[in-house]
């Protein structure tokens, strides 16, 4: 603006970020310098143009201000100086891509400076393709034992993990962080880390490269932090399963999420254990948790259980109820599900097993009354059979909450978080070390042949400035709701837990205790021994009349619901 001034303009992915630019960076900057404030016209100045889009130099420059994602603030403008932030979260526009055009408003100038920064995201992300480009400068410093100069990197970071939660997680312990150099792994102090970078310098690592300067730091250099500080935010990340953010923000480096990567369809139904289903629910699991999905002519339902710890995840069935019309509550398919929900599952053991939630979606604007209705209709030993719920895009909300609109109460679910944590389990199971996980996910032979089809029918992408979950396709006949119920059966497990009190699954084994003793207390009952003479000494044979009485009378093979007759094999 003073040495060599020509137009500039400042572009920023949203017109909110840009106003945070002009008003407490670009405004208070021209205060803090009067050279600059003589170079700048006024605002109360009525012959200049001075407004949120352009400020109007006194030289006749300009200085613009444009949002990236409002193609239409470019048109007309041309600026020999460009300065593009968080580049990362621009995505393509009806009229191409944002950056491209932007970079057309310099092409007048043969001397045109481009300046692009940005937090990296994803490795294909726009500032990883423009740092690609570039001479791909990294900064050096010297270990102060050996000399040797290297670059600061997050895999020289040593520490221990700690075990919490009861043996089920492990986290990263900040008290035994050290930073070693690569070369003669002395642990390098933060007074040795910070005296080395005043005597470090940039290197290009593609030095061929003589158009494009690109550069790249992490917190690691910086003085403001401590190496266990840096590992206390990585112990955090890692614990509530948000790595990506920091490989970003104390990083600057791009995370590619394992596990969203699109699984091959092969190792998934390679997942299938045919010695589970609904028929044969495995001994160890303590409860039943079920997710419903309304379409306009069906429901869609997961069922599934867990056992102590949520150590193993079971996918035990998916069925659909159909009906002509789910939008009325006359529509037999609630009739047939309530009667599925309701029927008397156990255990291979015979021990009963609880249903202790059914999430069914009332998100459907065409049928948000009617599942409304039909939650409050149905009943069993005076609770709720049905618990409505409605998916939340917002990516940074509980995974979990009451709401209430038109006097309706439901629970509000962060969609979006909870097939973070499929996307996890999944990837998880195809792992050759799937058993060393804190939970794993166990998936039916008996389930619908396209089941990990729609299990894996969508991806997590950035958008926004923020993470969420979207179809891999644009086609509307490629179908999700089998994701949708599971997710939805896998957060009312969270639900229950929480209202269970500080030791939820202590809880859950005493209960099952008692249903099984009861069980074995039913089956002693039914042995007669009201002949066997105890004061004989010789073994007397015992009436097994009553042992011959069919004991599996109390497990039922089949109901009826809505006129029609359902088996288990």
């Amino acid at each position: 603006m003073a040495n060599n001034p020509a137009n500039m303009l400042h572009a920023s992915i949203t017109g909110q970020m840009l106003k945070k630019f002009k008003t407490g960076n670009f405004e208070q900057g021209i205060k803090a310098s009067p050279t600059l404030q003589e170079l700048v016209t006024k605002k109360t100045d009525k012959t200049s143009t001075n407004d949120q889009y352009q400020t109007e130099c006194r030289d006749g420059t300009m200085i613009y201000y444009a949002s990236l994602g409002a193609p239409s603030q470019l048109r007309s403008v041309t600026a020999k100086y460009l300065f593009l932030d968080e580049i990362s979260g621009a995505t393509e526009t009806d009229e191409g891509d944002p950056i491209a055009l932007v970079e057309q408003r310099a092409t007048t100038f043969a001397d045109s400076l481009i300046m692009m920064s940005s937090t990296p995201v994803t490795p294909d992300d726009p500032v990883m393709v423009e740092f690609n480009k570039s001479d791909q400068r990294h900064f050096y410093v010297p270990c102060p034992h050996c000399g040797e100069y290297h670059t600061l990197e997050w895999k020289n970071v040593k520490f221990d993990w700690v075990i919490v939660d009861n043996g089920r997680r492990k986290r990263a312990d900040p008290e035994t962080a050290k930073l070693h150099c690569p070369h003669c792994n002395h642990a390098i102090t933060d007074v040795e880390r910070n005296r080395a970078v005043t005597k470090g310098y940039w290197k290009a690592d593609r030095p061929e490269i003589t158009d494009v300067v690109g550069f790249q730091i992490s917190r690691l250099y910086s003085p403001l932090t401590t190496i266990k500080k840096i590992v206390q935010d990585f112990a955090d990340a890692h614990y509530n399963f948000d790595l990506r953010s920091f490989y970003n923000l104390s990083l600057g480096l791009p995370y590619e999420d394992e596990h969203n990567k699109q699984i091959d369809l092969t190792l998934l139904e390679n997942q299938r254990d045919y010695s589970i289903n609904i028929k044969k629910i495995p001994d160890d699991c303590l409860g039943l948790f079920v997710g419903i999905d309304q379409q306009l002519d069906r429901l869609e339902c997961t069922t599934i259980g867990i056992t102590d710890n949520e150590k193993k995840i079971y996918v035990l069935d998916h069925r659909t109820f159909s009906a002509i019309d789910t939008t009325k509550v006359e529509s037999p398919a609630y009739k047939e599900l309530v009667q599925f929900l309701k029927y008397p599952f156990k255990t291979m053991n015979g021990k009963p097993l609880r249903r202790f939630a059914a999430f069914i979606d009332s998100g459907n604007g065409n049928a948000t009354s009617t599942v409304y209705r039909v939650c409050g209709q149905y009943r069993q030993n005076g609770e709720k059979i049905l618990t409505a719920v409605k998916g939340s895009g917002q990516p940074h909300t509980e995974l979990f909450r009451k709401s209430k609109t038109a006097g309706k109460e439901f629970i509000l679910l962060n969609v979006n978080e909870g097939k973070n944590y499929i996307a996890k389990l999944i990837s998880q199971s195809v792992s050759a070390e799937h058993e060393n996980f804190a939970n794993n996910i166990y998936f039916s032979g008996d389930l619908p042949d396209d089941y990990f089809i729609q299990l894996t029918s969508e991806r997590r992408v950035f958008r926004g400035g923020n993470y969420v979950w979207e179809k891999r396709t644009k086609s509307n006949n490629d179908r999700n709701e089998m994701l949708d119920t599971l997710n939805y059966a896998l957060i009312s497990v969270k639900w229950v837990l929480s209202r269970l009190g500080a030791h939820p699954f202590k809880e859950l084994r005493i209960y099952n205790a008692n249903q099984l003793r009861k069980v074995q207390s039913e089956f002693d009952n039914d042995i007669d021994f009201s002949n066997i003479d105890t004061e004989d000494t010789q073994p007397q044979p015992i009436n097994t009349k009553a042992t011959t009485q069919p004991i599996n009378k109390r497990r039922r093979t089949s109901f009826i619901a809505g006129g029609r007759s359902y088996k288990f094999k």
